[in-house]
């Protein structure tokens, strides 16, 4: 799925209730969630709390994304795939 923000303390976040409860949703009934985000994404924080990063098993991101940011992502157990940036 698609994230508004992605914060170490609390996790995949969202400026709407509503789409965060529906991503919620999404998340309480699948097998593994796996979230796609840009690096201008990561650390950003939103009203709505979707998830913790304990309910995410993956995050897709771009090569520009900080390596210290992805480097605490993976001491969380979050594993990261850092797509090429062209």
């Amino acid at each position: 799925m698609g994230g508004s923000g992605l914060c170490i303390q609390r996790g995949l976040t969202d400026p709407g209730y509503n789409a965060a409860s529906v991503k919620r949703a999404m998340i309480d009934v699948s097998r593994k969630t796996m979230v796609v985000m840009d690096h201008a994404k990561l650390g950003q924080l939103h009203v709505a709390t979707v998830c913790g990063l304990d309910m995410i098993d993956t995050v897709v991101t771009d090569a520009k994304a900080p390596a210290e940011y992805v480097e605490q992502l993976q001491d969380q157990g979050v594993r990261v795939i850092v797509a090429p940036y062209e």
